[in-house]
């Protein structure tokens, strides 16, 4: 069944899955995208996200599903998620195609490009069981994933090295695929240094031959 373009109320928060936005909520989700990486960028190296312009085609972009979730009617989480790894510029398909070769000939590799909640709202608990928004939106994540699918993400360490035990322990369909798995499938470090040769190794060096 088409999961897409459906919408599920609970009360005062609903949830919806749609393949595209419209302009107008386009541009709220906008405004709480950036308002939500601000943050991100001053304190890690790595890019991690989209300028505006180009979330804003990202938004209607149909391979691009968006899980979002609302309170009173107004967005306060988003999902960005699609099988089409072409449409996440930052890896490397080719490594998707080769190690899970199976499920990628299926597109049944899925890409978590984007989990966010607005700062507003990440420390609100709403509906009966008092459940936070990210909870949420993982369980969305997990309620619309086909069975035996491969779902992937990348998390920056500086900002989110929490992340991955709390997914596996809140989620009981998430299944690691071997016994490393909090040690991801690679690491890119980033590194900066001073160039200064007087207090430096060289001096050091120099002072040596003395």
């Amino acid at each position: 069944m088409d999961k897409t373009d459906s919408v599920v109320k609970e009360g005062g928060t609903s949830y919806a899955c749609k393949k595209s936005v419209e302009d107008e909520e386009a541009k709220i989700l906008c405004s709480i995208y950036q308002e939500a990486f601000n943050v991100a960028s001053l304190v890690t190296p790595c890019l991690q996200s989209y300028h505006p312009e180009e979330i804003m085609n990202v938004f209607r972009d149909e391979e691009i599903i968006k899980l979002i979730s609302y309170l009173d009617g107004k967005p306060v989480g988003l999902v960005l998620i699609t099988s089409n790894l072409s449409k996440v510029p930052w890896i490397n398909e080719k490594f998707y195609a080769y190690n899970f070769a199976e499920h990628y000939q299926k597109r049944m590799v899925f890409y978590v490009k984007s989990i966010l909640v607005s700062p507003k709202f990440q420390g609100t608990l709403y509906g009966q069981e008092g459940t936070r928004i990210l909870t949420r939106l993982l369980k969305l994540i997990e309620a619309f994933l086909p069975e035996d699918s491969i779902f992937c993400y990348d998390s920056s360490l500086v900002l989110n090295g929490w992340f991955t035990e709390f997914l596996v322990k809140t989620n009981p369909s998430v299944h690691p695929l071997n016994t490393n798995w909090k040690e991801g499938m690679d690491h890119q470090m980033y590194f900066a240094f001073r160039k200064n040769y007087e207090e430096g190794y060289g001096k050091k060096l120099e002072s040596g031959k003395e």
